[in-house]
Order: structure tokens, then C-alpha cells, then sequence
């Protein structure tokens, strides 16, 4: 039987008006005009193809990025190699990174974001102990950390979040981990064809942005004009109703 069973109502409301205060803050005050290059990872719950983002984080990214009158989303293949993008000058902030001290090393930490839950995911056969049958995590993923504390053994990584959900398909693993926001969109799908797993929470954690510090060195004030638009954004983080 699957887990996906209610969505909380409230997320329609919570869209419509972060969206309304996003768009009334940027014809209300002033915006950044520069080009801002902007860097993010690919996945089920958010995509930009021609300018064009899909995804249930779709509408919690435009909100939050609607203080940039020009953006230029810049797809990375991982988070690693957004760490390196940030501090090699080519891009000026990156997206959905949760803070840790090596990224603090190379860019500034913003702020949050949202907060969202980790999620283990799978049968519910395989996580009535700590097995939890053959558990993966996305490549360069700090999740794997989390789950070691907590008794996880972690015996394979994916490539992609979206590697991941084909992963558990297919049956080459029992479970998964990985952030609530980011895999919306694939347990949707999971639920629409049936496929059957469960879910518990492992944790809360916030997913923010980080500024690369040559972009903040020439734009000191930008965190600050831009924390004003996200405040009102972090309702639109989609949230399954446990």
C-alpha cells in the first residue's frame, strides 16, 4: 500500500500567496539589475528547460529568486561540483545547499531557504530493522552521514536523485534516503503507478543558498535585499502530511 496518501490543502493557498507577496515586493521595491548566474541541481521536484521551471520547487525557486531582475539558471551535475562552480567564479549562488563547513570555506551561506524532513523510503518489510535491506543515497550526498549515526549501513550510491527512484523500481534497492522537497515529485509518481513503499522521518534540515564571496565582495548589500523577498517564500516548500 503506498505511503503518498494526503497532501496538505493549505499548500494551494501557501502558492498563491507567496507568489502575490514575491510579485508585489519586486514592482514594490527595487530589484538587483545586474546578470545573476545561478546554479542548481536537476531534478524530479525542480528542472529549467529555456528558462522554464517545473517541479513541485518551481514556485518556492521563482519566489525566492524574484529579487534578480536577470537570471541565468546554471545546471550542475551535482552538488560537489556546485561547490567548486561557486568558488571558481562561474556561478554567483547556488541553490538548495545545505550549509557545511567545506562549502563555508569557499562561498557565504545566505540563509534558509525551507526546512525540510529526510525521508527513508522503501518497503516496509525491509525497514523493520536497522538492515533496511540494500539502503542508497545520491553521490555527494551528506545523508549518508545522518544514517550511519542513526545505524545505517549505507551499501550503494546513485548518481542522481533520479537514478535513485529508478533504482528502487527496478528493485535494485530495498530503501532509499533522501530530502522530502526533493523527491516530492517521484514519490507522486511512485503513488500513481502503485508502486508500493512506505517512508519515516529521519530529521529536519533546511536547504538555503550560498553567495559566491567574489559576487558578494562586488555586491556587499545583496543578502540582505535579497532575504527580504524570501521571507515570504518558505510556505511553499511542498510537504507530504504524514
Amino acid at each position: 500500500m503506498s505511503a503518498f496518501r494526503h497532501f496538505l490543502p493549505m499548500i494551494v493557498c501557501a502558492m498563491l500567496a507567496g507568489l502575490l507577496s514575491g510579485a508585489s515586493y519586486a514592482t514594490d521595491n527595487k530589484r538587483f539589475e545586474s546578470s545573476v548566474r545561478i546554479g542548481y541541481v536537476p531534478h524530479l521536484s525542480f528542472k529549467v528547460d529555456n528558462g522554464i521551471a517545473s517541479g513541485s520547487l518551481a514556485n518556492l525557486m521563482e519566489c525566492s529568486s524574484a529579487y534578480f531582475s536577470h537570471v541565468e539558471f546554471v545546471e550542475m551535475p551535482d552538488y560537489s561540483f556546485m561547490e567548486g562552480a561557486l568558488d571558481s567564479n562561474v556561478i554567483d549562488i547556488g541553490l538548495n545547499m545545505v550549509k557545511t563547513k567545506s562549502r563555508d570555506k569557499v562561498a557565504e551561506y545566505a540563509f534558509d531557504l525551507y526546512t525540510s524532513r529526510i525521508l527513508l523510503v522503501g518497503n516496509g518489510n525491509s525497514r523493520n530493522n536497522q538492515g533496511a535491506g540494500i539502503l542508497a543515497v545520491k553521490q555527494g550526498s551528506d545523508i549518508d552521514i545522518l544514517l550511519l549515526a542513526k545505524g545505517y549501513q549505507v551499501n550503494t550510491q546513485a548518481y542522481s536523485i533520479d537514478r535513485l527512484i529508478e533504482m528502487y523500481r527496478e528493485g535494485l534497492i530495498n530503501s532509499f534516503a533522501e530530502s522530502e522537497v526533493s523527491i516530492f515529485d517521484a514519490l507522486q509518481a511512485l503513488d500513481a503507478d502503485e508502486v508500493d513503499y512506505d517512508y519515516e522521518v529521519l530529521a529536519e534540515a533546511a536547504g538555503g543558498a550560498y553567495v559566491a564571496k567574489h559576487f558578494l565582495k562586488n555586491n556587499p548589500s545583496v543578502i540582505k535585499d535579497w532575504q527580504q523577498v524570501t521571507s515570504v517564500c518558505a510556505y511553499l516548500a511542498p510537504k507530504i502530511e504524514l
